[in-house]
């Protein structure tokens, strides 16, 4: 006959609450913590960037929220189209040879793309999704690989509490941003964040190197100064 199920430490009640015993056991693991708190700064301005960019395109280029939500949805179906292949060459070639190009593409388009048309900007923004790492996965690879096997359910219940954390803040930020600010320095500043985020994402592995970081950066300050210093010559003449 069987016997009693074994039932782990997630499923007992203490006192008729809920146990938190085991979600403390997982934050006392320096590096699930490290890896939930690096999910929360990956996502935060991910979660932005939709608001910022449909903001964008209304208020900077004078289209419509029908016009704007083509521009989203065309980034959301590059994404979708792109993770399988994207995961499949973080599988193969590593989190190296995925990360730099996604990173270089990352920062060149979104140092342009906010001083262009509505009909460049759907472009550059499907290239863009076509290049992004499945970051999702990713952190949840880091934070089961940092965790005991034991403990899984746990990490994954605190990594979708952050998830939703990164939700709650990142469009709330973005459209205070959005409101008070031009949307062209908004979005700058919110891909540029994304992409210093993700280059931490490899080093964290031990697999990027701080001068490929610093390659990204430098190519999105870059294109950044020479992006303005065109639109001021313009604007001059």
């Amino acid at each position: 006959a069987r016997g009693p199920r074994c039932r782990s430490a997630d499923d007992v009640p203490h006192d008729g609450l809920m146990d938190l015993r085991p979600y403390r056991d997982v934050l006392a693991i320096p590096r699930v913590r490290q890896a939930l708190l690096l999910g929360v700064l990956v996502r935060t301005p991910i979660a932005a960037s939709f608001i910022v960019l449909t903001l964008h395109v209304v208020t900077a280029l004078h289209r419509t929220y029908g016009e704007a939500g083509v521009v989203t949805a065309a980034s959301t179906i590059a994404v979708a189209v792109a993770g399988p292949w994207r995961g499949r060459i973080v599988d193969r070639r590593g989190l190296r040879r995925a990360f730099v190009p996604s990173l270089v593409v990352t920062a060149l388009v979104w140092a342009v793309a906010p001083f262009l048309g509505f009909l460049p900007l759907i472009a550059l923004v499907v290239l863009a999704g076509l290049f992004q790492i499945p970051v999702w996965g990713v952190i949840r690879q880091m934070i089961l690989h940092a965790a005991p096997a034991e403990r899984h359910r746990s990490a994954l219940s605190l990594d979708s509490v952050a998830t939703e954390i990164a939700f709650m803040v990142g469009p709330a930020v973005g459209v205070l941003a959005a409101t008070r600010w031009d949307t062209r320095v908004v979005l700058l500043v919110v891909m540029g964040l994304t992409a210093m985020a993700l280059s931490v994402v490899p080093q964290w592995r031990d697999e990027l190197t701080a001068s490929d970081a610093l390659l990204a950066c430098m190519v999105f300050a870059a294109a950044d100064v020479s992006v303005r210093y065109r639109l001021i010559k313009r604007r001059e003449s």
